[in-house]
């Protein structure tokens, strides 16, 4: 005579569901720009009306066989895609395996770069550092993003300052600037993955004429030759020279 329970037969496997630490730059992307730990987020049975068919979750890891401390998995090098994969097992000896794909981008992109023109878009070209008497016209030219492993360009933009205070925030289309200063232009370039790359580039507009003065020592008339200074100020983007005659 058999006596007893014999009902303890459970051949469905258990389940479990991975996560990330933290959410990528862009979810619809999918990208990470630096080290990521993927961990377990759920394991449990499988659901079953027999209470017998349940023998409850035995261990989860890492490894293949379920068992062991190895609780996380990380992605520490660029990657276009690699699987992460965690395995649960129950106390039946029942194993199934649960995944989630990595991609990590580890290049920076490479900064986009701004043309700027004396007053208009067909002014001459004029170089960083420029000093100039005109109005400036100021367009925009995407980065790209670079590497054998790389998320792909997300924006470029540009934020302005002139004489150290804002004018153009986040800006994308072409902007003229007309008032006196010095000028700075920051060209930030953000791949898929949030990593960024910057330019920087400088100009001053001075419009204003610089003074000039001659002296001289002899104040009456004279029949031969003599020396006079000529003195230049410019408090904006100075004097070349000045003259002695």
């Amino acid at each position: 005579e058999i006596t007893g329970n014999i009902n303890n037969i459970d051949k469905l496997k258990p389940s479990c569901v991975l996560k990330r630490e933290r959410a990528p730059f862009l979810a619809s992307k999918d990208w990470y720009n630096s080290s990521i730990n993927v961990l377990f987020d759920t394991t449990s049975d499988a659901d079953s009306t027999n209470q017998y068919a349940k023998s409850s979750v035995r261990d989860y890891s890492f490894n293949s066989n379920g068992l062991g401390t190895n609780k996380t998995s990380t992605q520490s090098t660029a990657t276009s895609g690699t699987k992460h994969t965690g395995y649960v097992v129950d106390k039946a000896g029942n194993i199934n395996s649960c995944d989630t794909t990595i991609k990590l981008d580890g290049t920076n992109p490479l900064a986009g770069t701004v043309t700027m023109r004396k007053n208009n878009s067909s002014g001459t070209v004029i170089s960083d550092d420029a000093k100039v008497n005109t109005n400036v016209y100021v367009t925009l030219n995407d980065g790209k993003d670079t590497g054998s492993i790389a998320s792909g360009h997300y924006t470029t933009k540009y934020t302005v300052k002139k004489d150290g205070t804002n004018v153009t925030t986040d800006a994308t289309g072409s902007n003229t600037y007309s008032a006196e200063g010095v000028y700075t232009v920051i060209v930030t370039t953000t791949d898929n993955s949030g990593r960024t790359s910057t330019n920087n580039y400088t100009f001053m507009i001075d419009k204003t004429k610089p003074v000039c003065g001659a002296s001289s020592t002899f104040s009456s008339w004279i029949n031969t030759d003599r020396t006079t200074s000529v003195a230049c100020s410019d408090t904006g983007s100075k004097c070349t020279q000045s003259l002695t005659r």
